[in-house]
C-alpha cells in the first residue's frame, strides 16, 4: 500500500452559491490485480479492483496549506474531510487517484532504475 496526494477544487455548501475550496488529499493507493486462470492448484481468482482510502485532507490558499484553526476549527475539517472523502471514493475523484497514484510509482520505478544505472 502507497501513500499519495492530489490537489483538487471540490465545490462546497449550496452550489448555486458557487463556494469552492482547494483541497490537498492524502490517501492510500492498493494497486488491483488482473484475474487469473484455473491452474492444477486452484480455480483461478477473480480480478480484484485498486482499492483507494482516505487518509486526510488540508485546505490550501495560495498554493499553500492552511490548517483549520479557532473555535469551531475540528467542525470544519471534519466537514472538509467528509467532503474530500466523498469525492475521493466517487467515480471521478477515485478515476483521477488512480491515475495520479500510477503516475507516482512510475516516476519511483524510473527513479529507481536511473539510481541502479549510475552505479
Amino acid at each position: 500500500m502507497s501513500r499519495h496526494t492530489i490537489d483538487t477544487c471540490l465545490g462546497m455548501g449550496d452550489p448555486d452559491l458557487g463556494a469552492e475550496a482547494d483541497l490537498r488529499i492524502t490517501y492510500t493507493f492498493l494497486p488491483g490485480s488482473p484475474a487469473t486462470g484455473p491452474t492444477y492448484a486452484s480455480g483461478g481468482e477473480q480480478a480484484s479492483p485498486d482499492e483507494i482510502e482516505f487518509v486526510s485532507c488540508v485546505q490550501l490558499i495560495d498554493g499553500k496549506e492552511h490548517p483549520t484553526s479557532g473555535v469551531f476549527g475540528h467542525l470544519e475539517q471534519s466537514s472538509l474531510d467528509a467532503i474530500a472523502e466523498a469525492w475521493l471514493l466517487g467515480d471521478e475523484g477515485h478515476a483521477q487517484a488512480v491515475e495520479n497514484a500510477l503516475d507516482d510509482l512510475a516516476g519511483e520505478r524510473e527513479q529507481a532504475a536511473e539510481m541502479r544505472a549510475d552505479r
